[in-house]
């Protein structure tokens, strides 16, 4: 065992050109690279992969190894969990799209690991469990959950729409906002891109729908909120506009309902993180400073009291009061 080459799939990552994977006798989800690292669904659904769970599947099957050889040559699958294999992956690899294949039957939580077999050979070895545990089992998990993508030094405009208020939002510099509604006043800008991160950081937890029947199913005709982001590059000609839609609260306490703009794809986005956007008010968002000064440029300060007056001022790295009189403090 020592000797033997442990290696299961053996493969270069970046030669990977498509991946099909099936559980059990369902049919296989099929994931085409689009570019160096773009990878898109194209079964059972058309739609933008996850790159990074693409590209952890594929380096786990490159990384792993035989743990224990169990059988060279056996008819009795079924024992093993591979007569109808819980898990099937075949490779597609180079510019032929040379297929390499795994099979991974039952889990021996003794041995800590799963049994598994190349596609046509009837050798089976032990996997490490690991391998099972980390491995995309769905097409759900594969594709990709953010809804709105784009970077927060490059957004303009940010307005939100809501039954009772409607706010507008408008960059001036790095990080500097105005509120132009409901009010015309400085915008906070902590809050305003902290906002913009956590639009930017929801993720669908699932893929209510396809193609609804009706969105008043969802509380999507007519949204409790109504998020649009514009988006300059410096390199762009014009703004890019992103818009999220944010609906009923799902059943049980699941979720909330949310779609992009115009787009058939019902989304179930988490409570917390939607809460979390849709609790914002224009009131969060204004600057609510009284005094705008940058505090070591301060060489002067009166204090008037019905009873009595307090000046103090900087000499140097030090304070001194100078009325009602002069002395250190």
């Amino acid at each position: 065992h020592a000797l033997r080459d442990k290696t299961v799939l053996a493969f270069t990552p970046a030669e990977v050109q498509e991946i099909q994977l099936a559980r059990g006798t369902d049919a296989p989800a099929v994931v085409q690279r689009q570019a160096e690292d773009t990878w898109r669904l194209t079964a059972p659904v058309n739609a933008k992969a996850d790159p990074q769970q693409v590209r952890g599947m594929i380096q786990r099957l490159h990384d792993v190894k035989v743990q224990v050889f169990i059988v060279e040559d056996t008819t009795d699958l079924e024992s093993y969990g591979l007569q109808t294999p819980a898990w099937h992956v075949s490779l597609h690899i180079g510019q032929d799209h040379t297929p390499v294949t795994l099979s991974l039957g039952k889990v021996d939580s003794e041995r800590k690991g799963v049994y598994a077999k190349y596609d046509d050979a009837t050798r089976v070895f032990l996997l490490p469990q690991e391998l099972w545990d980390n491995l995309p089992k769905t097409a759900t998990v594969l594709r990709d959950k953010t809804l709105m993508k784009y970077e927060r030094e490059h957004v303009t405009r940010l307005e939100i729409q809501a039954p009772n208020e409607h706010i507008v939002i408008a960059n001036t510099g790095p990080r500097q906002y105005t509120m132009e509604q409901p009010v015309q006043t400085p915008g906070d800008g902590e809050a305003i891109y902290s906002l913009l991160w956590d639009i930017q950081d929801l993720k669908a937890k699932d893929f209510v729908a396809e193609t609804p029947d009706a969105l008043d199913l969802y509380g999507l005709d007519a949204p409790r909120r109504r998020i649009t982001v514009w988006e300059k590059a410096p390199t762009a000609q014009e703004a890019t506009q992103h818009e999220l839609l944010l609906g009923a609260e799902a059943p049980d306490g699941q979720g909330i309902y949310a779609r992009l703009g115009e787009g058939p794809v019902i989304y179930l986005v988490g409570n917390t993180e939607a809460q979390r956007i849709m609790s914002k008010t224009a009131f969060d968002l204004r600057n609510k400073k009284i005094f705008a000064f940058t505090a070591d440029k301060v060489q002067k300060i009166r204090l008037q009291y019905p009873a009595a007056n307090f000046t103090f001022e900087r000499h140097g790295n030090a304070w001194k009061l100078t009325e009602p009189q002069k002395q250190d403090i």
